[in-house]
């Protein structure tokens, strides 16, 4: 069953300042975190063996979808604040992962993520209290008789369990796992930059699976590692922040002194924390293209600075070759275009100094290049006529997955990464008209190009085991299991389910939710019914009133079972529109 959890991260990671003081920065900009506009995103979520993560429940805005078996998600026209559009992604046996960016009008936001596992570090007793660390040497201290239930709000008495997890400050995979995106609002509700120095993850639970919290009036004390390369940078002295995971902001809040190499602090509660310095920042944008001037999606930009204590920023290309994001102001900097965020082989560079003024680095033609490899061909569907609205999905070997547009005449042209010699990369290419793809198949990458002459995409003897089919005013759509994710996702506490179906490549999703907490053989009851990014008449709907869902036989775990729904839906002017549907789902619960 999936558990609410409260969290906590303290980041302190490699972006160390050195002197920099927190009082000679300007008090900065009160940022509007209230204005919205729709946006899009996308991206890829893997675990900590940079596999893809398959079911995972993702959030963004009123949207929520889950990633399919590629651990790829989808939003289209989401409305979001548009400085601070927040993705979440939960999945049963990690801490959360939230990410956080900026709408730029036309363009959509690509990222990776990947999930930190929950290993517990020890238990404490409640009554005496204690501490548990890693062998790392990070460290949580509890006081006697300081928890509480977070659902009662009564003395927590028995044992607590605490599950941690240390992120090395200097590994290649921070900017993966850390929340956010460190912009940060400090003590006056300013809008600042931070420069952190690691982070850890940690989580308390009860012997029952009760989530946790410190009592009011009592604090923790956190200690963690300052890893030996960011020893001769990091302040005697450095703020603490928690981050706010509605608004994706780390928020201002105490300090952490150092001792030795540690930092340590008293936390009063726990959510995600970060001991950073702020900074002054610019806003920056890019597009890589290749020497034929084609957009490269899903690459890797790396910020270096060239002085101690060199920080680093990253960002990924969309389906444009488009990223941007903020940097350091006055400071040297080294960009570095990679294929992957985990493999050092850089394809391109370019020195560079921020100032005073935002940047625009406008097209970044990457070179020919040895460490990347083009794969080409045509998508066909099964009358051999071009594929003229569709996507290209690239499994490499090493665990890297990337997405690229088809043309609208049929034909892709995608630059790949490479890692080592011997990369296979399974394709699989998907035509979003027809909501079907082409059976997998896997080739042996060559540094040359690759070109894979014509694909058909005409895969319809696959058979579905898993449906949600509705009309809107008579008009049919599906998600059948051949072309699209469909899962259900476990609300918890309040004994609630969502049947979640989604579009492999797609963007329209479609949610429907029941309550388990007293089911028969056949129940009817009113609940909560969406459509998100729909192509129906009446745009993306979220139903809550004249909803009637029927599950005609709830079966055993491991078992299908089926349902049918209908609905009324008003418009503004009092016009009906009629809903009417039908599923079938695994039951995995």
């Amino acid at each position: 069953m999936l558990k609410i959890i409260t969290t906590i991260v303290l980041a302190l990671f490699m972006f160390s300042m050195g002197c920099k003081k927190n009082d000679s920065l300007p008090a900065g900009e009160f940022p509007d975190l209230v204005s919205k506009v729709t946006a899009s995103a996308s991206g890829f979520v893997t675990n900590e063996q940079n596999q893809p993560v398959q079911g995972a429940v993702v959030k963004m805005g009123m949207a929520v979808t889950t990633t399919n078996l590629f651990g790829y998600f989808s939003f289209n026209n989401v409305e979001v604040p548009k400085n601070a559009a927040v993705i979440r992604v939960e999945n049963s046996g990690y801490f959360p992962a939230i990410k956080t960016h900026s709408v730029i009008a036309g363009e959509s936001y690509f990222t990776r993520i990947k999930m930190i596992p929950k290993q517990t570090l020890g238990t404490i007793d409640s009554n005496t209290g204690g501490s548990v660390s890693d062998a790392n040497g990070f460290k949580i201290q509890l006081p006697p008789n300081s928890v509480v239930n977070v659902v009662s709000g009564m003395p927590y008495d028995g044992a607590i369990l605490v599950a941690g997890y240390w992120l090395n400050p200097v590994s290649e995979d921070m900017s993966l796992i850390m929340p956010g995106d460190l912009r940060a609002l400090n003590n006056n509700g300013n809008l600042q930059s931070l420069i952190t120095y690691g982070m850890v993850a940690v989580e308390l639970q009860g012997s029952s699976g009760e989530s946790l919290q410190i009592a009011p009036g009592k604090t923790s004390t956190v200690s963690f590692p300052i890893p030996s390369p960011l020893n001769s940078h990091a302040p005697s002295s450095i703020p603490l922040w928690y981050f706010n995971e509605e608004n994706g902001h780390w928020v201002e809040e105490g300090a952490a002194e150092r001792m030795g190499d540690f930092y340590v602090g008293e936390v009063s509660h726990f959510s995600f924390w970060n001991c950073d310095i702020p900074e002054y920042r610019i806003n920056f944008s890019i597009t890589i293209k290749s020497p034929q001037g084609i957009p490269q999606p899903n690459f890797c930009i790396v910020f270096r600075s060239t002085t101690p204590p060199f920080q680093q920023r990253v960002f990924y290309t969309n389906l444009n070759g488009f990223t941007s994001g903020f940097l350091p102001k006055n400071t040297n900097m080294i960009m570095e275009v990679k294929g992957m965020t985990t493999c050092n082989n850089v394809i391109y560079t370019q020195p560079l100094i921020t100032t005073e003024s935002n940047l625009e680095l406008g097209e970044v033609i990457i070179p020919e290049n040895i460490y990347y490899t083009s794969l080409t061909g045509t998508a066909v569907n099964c009358t051999n006529q071009p594929v003229t609205n569709g996507a290209v999905l690239v499994l490499l070997s090493s665990g890297y997955q990337m997405i690229s547009s088809i043309q609208s005449n049929g034909q892709f042209n995608i630059n790949v990464p490479l890692c080592s010699s011997n990369e296979q990369a399974t394709i699989i290419t998907f035509d979003y008209s027809s909501n079907i793809q082409n059976n997998p198949f896997t080739i042996m990458l060559n540094e040359n190009e690759n070109n894979l002459g014509n694909i058909e995409i005409c895969n319809e003897s696959n058979t579905v085991n898993q449906f949600l089919r509705y009309t809107i005013q008579g008009i049919p759509y599906e998600f059948v299991s051949t072309n699209s994710n469909i899962t259900i996702w476990n609300q918890g506490a309040n004994q609630r389910a969502t049947i979640i179906a989604n579009e492999n490549f797609g963007s329209r999703t479609a949610e429907l939710t029941y309550d388990y907490s007293n089911l028969n053989a056949a129940i009817t009851f009113t609940q909560l019914i969406k459509f998100i990014n729909s192509d129906n008449p009446m745009g993306n709907l979220f139903i809550q009133d004249n909803v009637m869902l029927t599950i005609s036989d709830y079966r055993n775990i491991g078992d299908y079972f089926s349902g049918s729904f209908n609905a009324t839906k008003y418009t503004t002017d009092g016009t009906p529109y009629a809903i009417t549907g039908q599923f079938m789902v695994r039951r995995t619960f």
